[in-house]
């Protein structure tokens, strides 16, 4: 639904796609539900399945993987996880990306 409203604007404003893929940040949450064993085959798929839909993508910078479970735990101890970091940078490069594209796109 999200890629078909991002095709259908694309063609109304004629942007690239890249405009798109740029300011998409996926987020995996209950990670602690996915078995130790698994998670290179989970996390191999998940890429995959992204590439295909999306073409080119940085999965390093627009895929995080986290537990809420354990982030909310953690902050109850004035902790932050290494993933709810992860979370926070990568809103705060999803909005810096938009910004950069709404400027691309206007001028």
């Amino acid at each position: 639904m999200l890629l078909s409203r991002a095709s259908r604007l694309k063609k109304e404003a004629n942007m690239d796609l890249k405009l798109f893929t740029s300011c998409a940040l996926f987020v995996c949450n209950k990670w602690d539900e996915i078995k130790p064993s698994e998670v290179e085959e989970v996390k191999s798929e998940q890429i995959e399945k992204l590439t295909k839909k999306l073409g080119s993508f940085d999965p390093k910078s627009q895929i995080v993987y986290l537990s809420c479970k354990k982030a909310q735990k953690a902050q109850e101890y004035g902790v932050i996880t290494g993933d709810f970091d992860d979370l926070i940078s990568g809103i705060s490069n999803l909005i810096v990306s938009s910004m950069q594209n709404n400027l691309q796109i206007y001028t």
